[in-house]
């Protein structure tokens, strides 16, 4: 007996386990096998038309296509995302929503009033108001105290519904029709184009960087003229103006004239060294490259320019300070003998001190006589200036 209950309970715990890895198995989804769902709301903005399609009617079956006229009864348009599996009616909302959804405004409820003409048709079905209340991808929605208010309004001509977005006949049909099969084919084509585009990319940057790093190495084993070309081929973008630079100083090593001549120019505008510039202007101008003897000659004149400016400043600053050193030895003269009567900036000394002077000088809450150091006063031609009481004197 003890035997039969281990066998017993050994085939329990195989089971148990079986069972366990069956529903881990059944749970576990790869984002390639997760299902398509349905929005309950509609679409109101169409994010790429790449997603849009159409669904047409025919007999009792459907058919996907990419195109189709709105206005015919049985053609119903969705947008279907292939990256979130998420499938959207994108009718128009009518202008009517129901009161619990007023709200949130029209298109963004889960359910939508239809309001029609016992007359005729609804009149929804339109070149340019495809609605949900005119397609076929819907359910009721209206509640029992709604029917029978509808039921009263019949009565005056009129008829409203409720409508909300059928999601499980979207997905029955969606299947059946091949339109989420036709989605994924075109988002999966869409893919491939755009990988094979950033390849050919790739490809073409790779070929250009072989024929640049080829073209490179036999100009090494060329003349001045062929590493001159080089250069040229670098030139005009700051990524590359650095190795043109390179090249232009292997091309006028080995000889170039034209290469001298723009290594000059890198010299004078990049790196502002205008001795080196002269000198390989110098050497393209004895080359026979034209454009470095005029740019030399411009030079040149340019130089002289620059220091007769400098000789002339020079002039000006040395007879600046002359006259301040006269000035100021006409000043010292003038306080040393300062007495009495005499005027200066501040008035007339109406008293002299070894070293102070008294001035007649009116300033408003101070007074018309002022005491003055004799280091600090100066001719009459110098202004007089007085701030809080306290003098400030000139400059030279």
């Amino acid at each position: 007996m003890l035997t039969n209950l281990i066998r017993f309970g050994s085939k329990t715990f195989m089971a148990l386990v079986a069972c366990s890895i069956l529903t881990v198995q059944a749970s576990t989804t790869t984002d390639s096998e997760k299902p398509y769902s349905v929005d309950d709301a509609l679409l109101k903005y169409i994010p790429h038309p790449n997603g849009v399609y159409y669904l047409i009617k025919e007999g009792s079956s459907w058919k996907a296509a990419k195109t189709a006229d709105l206005t015919q009864e049985g053609v119903e348009r969705l947008y279907v995302d292939t990256k979130r599996k998420v499938i959207s009616l994108t009718a128009l909302a009518p202008t009517k929503v129901s009161a619990a959804e007023r709200e949130r405004g029209p298109g963004y409820g889960n359910r939508w009033e239809c309001f029609s003409r016992l007359t005729g048709s609804s009149g929804y079905r339109e070149a340019t108001s495809y609605s949900i209340c005119s397609s076929e991808l819907t359910k009721s929605a209206t509640t029992s105290g709604e029917a029978l208010a509808g039921s009263l309004n019949m009565l005056f001509g009129s008829k409203r519904s409720y409508v909300a977005v059928d999601r499980e006949k979207i997905l029955e049909i969606a299947g059946a029709s091949g339109l989420i099969a036709m989605a994924e084919q075109e988002a999966n084509d869409r893919i491939a184009l755009e990988t094979k585009r950033q390849q050919d990319l790739e490809d073409a940057r790779q070929k250009v960087e072989q024929d640049r790093i080829a073209s490179d190495l036999s100009a090494e084993k060329g003349d001045g003229n062929a590493k001159y070309q080089r250069g040229l081929f670098y030139l005009g973008t700051q990524a590359w103006n650095a190795e043109a630079e390179k090249w232009f100083e292997k091309a006028s090593a080995a000889g170039s004239a034209e290469a001298a001549y723009k290594l000059g120019l890198f010299k004078y505008d990049h790196h502002q060294d205008w001795d080196a510039a002269e000198r390989l202007w110098i050497k393209a101008s004895q080359g026979g490259n034209a454009d470095a003897k005029q740019r030399l000659s411009e030079f040149h004149a340019m130089k002289k320019r620059i220091a007769l400016e400098h000789e002339q400043q020079v002039q000006r600053e040395k007879a600046e300070a002359a006259r301040q050193a006269n000035e100021r030895k006409r000043v010292a003269a003038f306080r040393k003998s300062l007495k009495e009567g005499d005027e200066t900036n501040c008035g007339p000394v109406i008293e002299a001190k070894k070293n102070l002077i008294k001035v007649a000088f009116a300033v408003s809450n101070y007074g018309n006589e002022h005491w003055i150091r004799r280091d600090e006063i100066f001719p009459s031609n110098y202004d007089c200036s007085f701030y809080n009481g306290n003098y400030h004197a000139p400059r030279f």
